[in-house]
């Protein structure tokens, strides 16, 4: 497995669990819903998406998780 290092710190995880070609409406979700209304700040660091070992790229389905840097 490939391993990538990326910085420390918060990170609020989302996961979406349904066909990936839907993961575009969990980013608006996130950016236009929860953005707004989180009490965290949005830090200076990678967004990440982390496809986990479950994830099938030929059905894509499997869960994905984004992460979403945060401070105070």
């Amino acid at each position: 497995s490939l391993r990538v290092g990326f910085p420390r710190g918060r990170y609020a995880v989302f996961i979406h669990d349904q066909h990936i070609s839907c993961i575009q409406a969990t980013w608006k979700a996130i950016w236009n819903q929860w953005t707004p209304m989180a009490s965290l700040r949005i830090a200076d660091a990678p967004q990440l998406e982390r496809y986990p070992e479950a994830f099938n790229p030929a059905t894509g389905m499997g869960g994905v998780e984004i992460w979403i840097p945060v401070g105070n």
